[in-house]
């Protein structure tokens, strides 16, 4: 997986945004509650909130976590959250 800088807020947005949505789908994929994957993930439910959001994008200590408890490889998670930006790029022009 190559890194990407995010220059300008509103890439940051998108890209936070489409982060959040992936989780969210994740997530209730597996069948957790917000609260339960918090826990798993050793941050607060609002801080989970957040991140669904995208309010925030996690700090690695905290993303290897959800990798490992949403069962998918750090690859097809960026591929997929690259994915939905893509998808609300579109929608924005």
């Amino acid at each position: 997986m190559r890194g990407r800088r995010i220059n300008d807020g509103a890439s940051r947005g998108r890209f936070a945004h489409a982060f959040g949505r992936v989780v969210v789908k994740l997530r209730k994929k597996r069948a957790l509650g917000q609260v339960e994957l918090a826990k798993q993930l050793r941050i607060s439910q609002p801080t989970l909130s957040r991140l669904e959001r995208g309010k925030l994008i996690p700090k690695v200590d905290v993303l290897r976590r959800l990798v490992r408890t949403l069962h998918i490889g750090i690859d097809e998670l960026y591929a997929t959250v690259e994915a939905h930006e893509a998808a609300l790029t579109v929608l924005e022009s």
